[in-house]
């Protein structure tokens, strides 16, 4: 059940924190260099998750799942994982810092659930939210792809 992960413990091993963010460094070393591999990291991030507590970063392996569901052809179970992802944010303190990758990376599936439209404003939160918590990196993403969205979704212009 969603509400079952919602409200799921909280992680307090610090060492299992750090090994959470550490693989959310992997997700985009992969996503670029080797996405064969991503796949084990995205498992292992929602495995330490559901094992372990809900930390600030695991919104950012559920919405990765999501994508991999997607991915492997299965939409709208992606779909849920993507919406639990965002919802987790709102959730979890301090998970504000991840918010720009969570929304980057659920555009991959959202797009195919909801109108196109929709993926342009999650750009937008993501890119504010990025710039605020001083992901510059991923601000930038969601800046390009807030730009390339726009032309694509909005040809008159």
């Amino acid at each position: 059940q969603d509400s079952d992960l919602l409200n799921y413990e909280v992680m307090t091993d610090r060492s299992k924190m750090m090994a959470m963010r550490f693989l959310a460094m992997l997700e985009t070393s992969f996503m670029m260099a080797k996405p064969s591999s991503q796949a084990f990291v995205t498992i292992k991030m929602v495995q330490l998750s559901i094992s372990h507590g809900m930390s600030r970063i695991s919104p950012v392996g559920f919405a990765h799942f999501g994508s991999l569901l997607g991915t492997l052809g299965n939409i709208l179970e992606g779909y849920r994982y993507v919406k639990l992802a965002k919802q987790l944010l709102g959730r979890i303190a301090g998970s504000n810092e991840v918010a720009g990758e969570v929304l980057k990376v659920s555009t991959n599936v959202v797009c195919f659930v909801e109108p196109a439209q929709s993926t342009i404003e999650f750009f937008k939160e993501g890119f504010n939210l990025s710039m605020a918590s001083g992901d510059l990196i991923t601000a930038m993403e969601c800046s390009i792809y807030y730009s390339t969205s726009i032309f694509w979704v909005y040809p008159s212009l």
